[in-house]
């Protein structure tokens, strides 16, 4: 989904509707738990082998400023808008 994609889908919905977001929560039954969104960030995500799908980066993995995004992408690499 683009973030074009995204503003057009919430034009149809009422603004004071709380927004959530999906997620595994890894127990027995494989419930499915919902998080409400608190934050929206411009990042740079990378593709894990173990994982087999896209992951954030760890700070480690980040310059000493904290940023990403100054050195062109690797490869595996997308910058995202990621919603917390």
């Amino acid at each position: 989904m683009t973030v074009k994609e995204l503003i057009e889908e919430l034009k149809l919905r009422d603004p004071k509707q709380p927004v959530y977001f999906a997620h595994p929560s890894h127990d027995f039954w494989r419930s499915e738990l919902a998080s409400e969104v608190e934050t929206m960030d411009e990042e740079r995500i990378k593709f894990s082998d173990y994982h087999s799908q896209m992951t954030t980066f760890k700070r480690d993995d980040r310059d000493n400023d904290g940023d990403i995004r100054d050195e062109e992408p690797e490869d595996g690499t997308l910058d995202v808008l990621l919603l917390r």
